[in-house]
């Protein structure tokens, strides 16, 4: 508010002082004593018409755009009759690309939050509607409301020591700190459940006499805040290496930094590691991890500066939080699943592939806009469908099976923090969707209990959904919303069928694209 009555201001004084001096200099070329008429009328009245007009006309090209935007969605809105839309031409199209129905094996996932390490406690706070309280989490005496993790606190020196070894130069914030010792927490935990579940993933050198093997690699992408430079990415990386060598062989280990770029990038990034397993399906396991912390003295006054911090000056404000979590996925072939020793009493969750979306206008005030995240749900749906024949189309057989799909979702794991706007977008799509679910326990709202973590949240909403998977063994959907703009879905599925997990040609019946074809 008070930014916009300054811009207001500013804007103003510029308007009266630029007519003043043009007016007055006109004035003294053409030699002319003003009356009193004059006065008024070019002085005041001219710049103050001068600037309604202004605003007028911008609200009426704000309004046509408004229009323009609401004209494009009618297309792929779904009808009065109560379709969804997934029956739309646009999700219909989706839902005919085969592509769009790849998926990975999940071989692992972990959470830490403040709720603690472990996906149980952080979806058991969830479901009790825990909030964040008020402590001193910067160790200052000034008391927030804020979401640390407790237990950092005895790593953030050693971490520091560690990092500053090497590359010195470098400074790093408490927060920075606090996200690559969560970052690495999270990677090793990775690969501890997956060791567990399938012992043969551990890369083994050849046994002599036996035929040569290539190795198994792991590529892992750490996703990690908004901002980071390319250097604090670059000893990031070499730390988590250094931490996962007892583990793995620091010669098969891949890292990707990344810092993101939008609050939905996890979507986007899982979907690329998705494509990419089943468009170049080799000995490879690939893992995403997002971490962040916003327990830090530089990054709690960044929110305090924008007016984000939520206190009794700022009720609609953001948490701060800070937490991890990370999947790790295997390529779909049989004969990999056979090597790891995946049987029948443990076959992996799969995740699907992403659908992200983008609004034309921040989703930060006014009516919320669901169209944009109902289109993606509906998607998301469509692609849990198998491949349908036109004949079967056309008798209206494919309705059915979405009709099917939808009812067996067992929840909706979402990375919004309590807002007036989002959190009513996704409420209104979920209840739209899945009327039969409980809106209280079925939609379980990770910033809620989790605090602010901005692009983690959506890595959350996606671990978290791996393990409710797991619990209840019917598809859950994690879905994005926590950017002003972006908008993300996709689901994680129970194990395939073992008819079609034992057969090698079952995702081979998908005819890869070139790789110039980007998904």
């Amino acid at each position: 508010m008070l930014v916009r009555l300054f811009r207001f201001l500013l804007t103003a004084i510029a308007v009266f002082a630029v007519v003043w001096i043009a007016t007055i200099l006109w004035w003294q070329s053409i030699n002319r004593m003003p009356t009193t008429a004059d006065i008024v009328t070019h002085l005041f009245l001219l710049p103050a018409g001068m600037i309604a007009a202004y605003y007028v006309i911008r609200g009426a090209l704000d309004g046509i755009r408004t229009n323009v935007s609401d004209m494009r969605a009618m297309r792929t809105a779904p009808p009065s009759d109560g379709e969804t839309p997934a029956d739309t031409a646009l999700a219909d199209a989706a839902a005919n690309d085969p592509t769009r129905r790849w998926h990975a094996p999940v071989l692992a996932s972990a959470v830490h939050s403040t709720h603690g390490p472990g996906a149980a406690t952080t979806l058991a706070a969830m479901a009790g509607q825990k909030r964040p309280e008020v402590g001193d989490a910067l160790h200052d005496g000034k008391r927030l409301y804020a979401a640390p993790i407790a237990t950092l606190d005895a790593d953030v020196d050693a971490t520091r020591a560690a990092l500053q070894r090497m590359d010195a130069d470098l400074d790093w914030q408490d927060e920075a700190v606090r996200t690559v010792a969560l970052a690495s927490d999270i990677s090793q935990r990775l690969l501890t459940e997956a060791f567990a579940r399938y012992p043969g993933l551990y890369p083994m050198e050849p046994v002599a006499g036996t035929p040569a093997v290539e190795p198994i690699r792991l590529v892992l992408t750490l996703l990690l805040p908004r901002g980071t430079s390319p250097a604090h990415q670059t000893v990031a990386a070499g730390f988590v290496r250094a931490q996962l060598a007892s583990l793995w062989p620091a010669d098969r280990i891949t890292l990707e930094p990344v810092a993101a770029r939008g609050e939905a990038d996890t979507m986007l990034l899982l979907d690329r590691a998705v494509t990419t397993l089943n468009r170049e399906p080799e000995r490879i396991v690939r893992g995403l991890v997002a971490a962040d912390s916003l327990i830090g003295a530089q990054a709690v006054a960044s929110l305090r500066y924008h007016d984000r911090l939520f206190g009794p000056e700022c009720p609609h404000g953001v948490v701060p939080g800070e937490a991890a979590a990370g999947v790790l996925l295997a390529p779909p072939l049989a004969s990999f699943a056979a090597e790891i020793g995946v049987d029948d009493a443990s076959m992996p969750m799969r995740v699907g592939r992403a659908c992200v979306g983008r609004l034309d206008a921040p989703a930060d005030k006014g009516v919320p806009r669901t169209m944009v995240l109902a289109n993606l749900i509906g998607q998301t749906i469509a692609q849990m469908q198998p491949m349908q024949p036109e004949t079967s189309k056309a008798d209206g057989k494919d309705s059915g099976d979405a009709d099917a799909q939808r009812s067996e979702i067992g929840a909706v794991v979402a990375d919004i923090v309590p807002h007036p706007v989002r959190t009513l977008e996704v409420a209104r799509v979920f209840s739209d969707h899945f009327p039969e679910h409980d809106l209280s326990a079925d939609l379980l709202q990770v910033g809620t209990a989790c605090g602010y973590t901005a692009a983690t949240s959506a890595m959350l909403s996606v671990a978290l959904a791996h393990r409710l998977t797991e619990e209840r063994g019917v598809p859950v959907l994690a879905v994005s919303a926590i950017d002003a703009q972006q908008r993300g879905a996709l689901a994680i599925l129970p194990p395939e069928p073992a008819s079609r997990a034992t057969d090698p040609a079952a995702n081979e019946d998908v005819e890869a694209p070139p790789a110039s074809a980007a998904a």
